[in-house]
């Protein structure tokens, strides 16, 4: 069950973007992204902050902010399910015609809402409705791009050309249309983390997004960040949403592996290898390819998942 707390807030028509931070024990980075949103050169959005069940005292300290901040201030208040959970719930509460989910260890640049607004303005209007949002550059906090410029700009293409055909990796900010974001909600009965390629996924197969290179995050590569923890491979707790995610994306994308077929080999390795790990655990979920060519390229490279299962196993045993 979620509880919401609201300040006053300005009437939901002259809201344009909801800034969505999901967040679990970060009281002591959140102060980062509410400073980032206090100096932004335009007011016409809302900060929704919806707590995954922290006990740090976050609460309380969103509550302060609410009295005083520039700007409405939402919190969501639920019992731990995840990110995938907060998503989902930060999408049916959001009251902006655009959300940017903004993680509760980064910050905005000062220009970053005004950079999303005039990229979506020159759009003509008559195309919009193709267009999911748009997408833009992160920086360290020392100026650095992180990951890779899009190879022109703007840029119009769907998140799967940037992955697949234009093979743009790296950290990037993305604004998306509310409505577009109900549309795929994330599946809340798989434990643990579910990519979020598996939202991109579903989007891109009817929508472009425009692309700028222009920075709007700024992003703190944090002890506990979550990409920090997925380096280190600390996936024992998430081998159910890898299994799903890894599972959906050849079910969803297997037609581009003609295009790039580098990154569908190792989708199918990485998902033989986190199921291995699921049944040696006792669990008897499978995740089944349902497409022939998902299917084609499971069984011509999971094998390469059997291997990896060893070594995980060998490492682990040392």
């Amino acid at each position: 069950m979620a509880l919401f707390f609201d300040t006053d807030s300005a009437p939901e028509a002259s809201l344009r973007f909801t800034i969505l931070t999901p967040t679990f024990n970060r009281a002591h980075t959140l102060e980062r992204v509410y400073q980032s949103l206090a100096a932004q050169d335009r007011c016409d959005f809302e900060w929704l902050v919806v707590d995954d069940g922290s006990t740090d005292g976050t609460a309380g300290i969103v509550t302060a902010w609410q009295a005083s901040a520039p700007f409405p201030i939402r919190y969501v208040h639920q019992s731990n399910g995840h990110k995938k959970v907060a998503l989902n719930t930060g999408f049916k509460a959001a009251r902006g015609d655009f959300t940017v989910i903004l993680d509760s260890d980064d910050a905005l640049t000062a220009d970053a809402l005004t950079i999303f607004a005039r990229a979506w303005d020159d759009i003509p209007a008559d195309q919009r409705h193709r267009f999911s949002g748009v997408r833009a550059l992160c920086i360290s906090p020392d100026g650095r791009v992180i990951g890779e410029r899009f190879p022109h700009a703007p840029l119009d293409a769907s998140a799967n050309d940037l992955l697949y055909r234009y093979r743009v990796h790296g950290e990037k900010l993305s604004c998306d249309r509310t409505d577009l974001l109900r549309l795929f909600p994330f599946p809340e009965d798989v434990e643990g983390l579910v990519p979020e390629q598996v939202l991109w996924s579903q989007i891109s197969r009817n929508y472009k997004c425009r692309c700028v290179n222009e920075p709007v995050r700024i992003y703190y590569d944090t002890e506990d960040s979550l990409s920090r923890k997925l380096a280190l491979s600390s996936y024992q707790n998430d081998l159910e949403g890898l299994a799903y995610a890894y599972s959906f994306v050849l079910d969803h994308d297997n037609g581009w592996f003609f295009i790039n077929p580098k990154i569908l080999i190792k989708v199918a390795a990485n998902r033989d290898r986190f199921l291995h790990h699921l049944r040696r655990n006792g669990s008897k979920k499978r995740y089944r390819i349902m497409t022939k060519g998902g299917r084609a390229i499971a069984l011509a490279f999971g094998w390469i998942g059997y291997l990896l299962y060893w070594r995980d196993n060998a490492r682990q045993s040392r």
